[in-house]
């Protein structure tokens, strides 16, 4: 009796971990299509050793399965990295061992100069000293901004453009996923951080990324999936799924400017990724201490690692071939699909029209 209750309860354990990270995408669309990976999860999600086994091997065979598909799954190819000496980044977002310093750390490896736009600037200067012995790249800057704050970004883009004259690079990596707070613009906090400093940055520097033909790369999420109505109120108060809407926006807001530059023949490409399922701090802000105990160590095993979630982004930035690929969504190096909402040219106009109503208010 025992045995079959413990079986159960690890069938149930192990596969809501699993069709949470289906559901997420984080395997990327090749996952889908490979038969041996599909027959992997099939056995992984259904329990099948468990009815054929006793518990001790089939925990052990089912441990094993779970890893090569995480080692599949989770293994993003460099692809062709190209020398950015001379070129000049800013990367918002940055924090010990999250996704923003993996891709600071990768950039400036490869010779770039990097501005980290961050909230906190003592504790940002505080990574240099790592970044510079990791990377022996001593061309490492910190600039305050908010990105909850309009007043911050215009502070920030006057400051940079005082001290810089070129800008190659724009990541827009700041993110939040948090519940009932509002911004000091009266904004709900997940959208004025995930996309509203997105677009006034992306706006405001654009008259330099134009002169270098430059990138704008922005974190994006698969959640953007699981929207299916864009919900264009105020976004004064917490919207249903706000974390997904915003993403949303961010891959309309990528395809429209695309698309508007191209119109104009200019050269800058902009682009959204998916890091995939990643494990930084967030998840322990997200869950109380005791489910943490319970599930995260579980689930991190199966997720990306902040460095490993890092991978598109660098590659976005630095692969010369990309470009041609401008205003799509990509995970793993490759075009994934993005939300039909995001192909709607008359949602996105909309979208767009709204928000340079605000941007404006702002920034005349």
């Amino acid at each position: 009796m025992l045995v079959t209750v413990l079986k159960i309860l690890f069938l149930l354990y192990t596969g809501m971990a699993e069709l949470f990270l289906i559901l997420m995408s984080n395997f990327g669309v090749d996952f889908g299509v490979h038969p041996l990976l599909r027959l992997l999860m099939f056995i992984s999600i259904i329990g099948l050793p468990l009815y054929f086994l006793n518990f001790i091997i089939a925990s052990i065979l089912s441990f094993t399965i779970f890893t090569i598909i995480h080692y599949l799954g989770n293994k993003t190819p460099e692809g062709e990295l190209s020398p950015q000496e001379k070129k000049v980044y800013i990367i918002t977002g940055v924090s010990e061992n999250g996704i923003g310093y993996f891709m600071a750390q990768k950039v400036l490896k490869l010779g770039a100069t990097v501005i980290l736009a961050c909230r906190n600037v003592k504790k940002t200067q505080e990574l240099i000293p790592n970044l510079i012995k990791e990377t022996n790249n001593k061309n490492i800057h910190v600039l305050e901004l908010d990105c909850s704050s309009m007043k911050s970004i215009g502070s920030f883009v006057k400051e940079f453009k005082s001290k810089f004259d070129t800008l190659d690079v724009l990541i827009n990596n700041a993110g939040v996923n948090t519940i009932n707070k509002t911004s000091e613009d009266g904004f709900e906090l997940i959208t004025a951080i995930n996309y509203l400093s997105v677009y006034s940055l992306s706006i405001l520097l654009l008259d330099m990324l134009k002169k270098s033909n430059g990138r704008i790369i922005t974190t994006s999420s698969e959640a953007q999936g699981y929207i299916f109505d864009t919900n264009f109120d105020d976004w004064k108060t917490d919207i249903t799924d706000s974390y997904g809407r915003s993403k949303l926006y961010v891959n309309m807001f990528t395809k429209e400017l695309q698309n508007r530059l191209n119109s104009e023949g200019s050269k800058v490409s902009v682009f959204s990724f998916h890091p995939g399922v990643v494990f930084t701090e967030i998840w322990g802000k997200l869950f109380p201490k005791l489910i943490q105990i319970l599930f995260l160590n579980y689930f991190w095993l199966r997720m990306r690692t902040p460095e490993e979630g890092a991978s598109c982004g660098v590659f976005l930035s630095t692969n010369e071939n990309v470009t041609k690929n401008g205003g799509e969504y990509f995970n793993r190096n490759k075009i994934f699909p993005v939300n039909q909402l995001a192909e709607d040219e008359k949602l996105r106009k909309e979208l767009w029209n709204k928000t340079k109503k605000i941007h404006e208010k702002y920034f005349q």
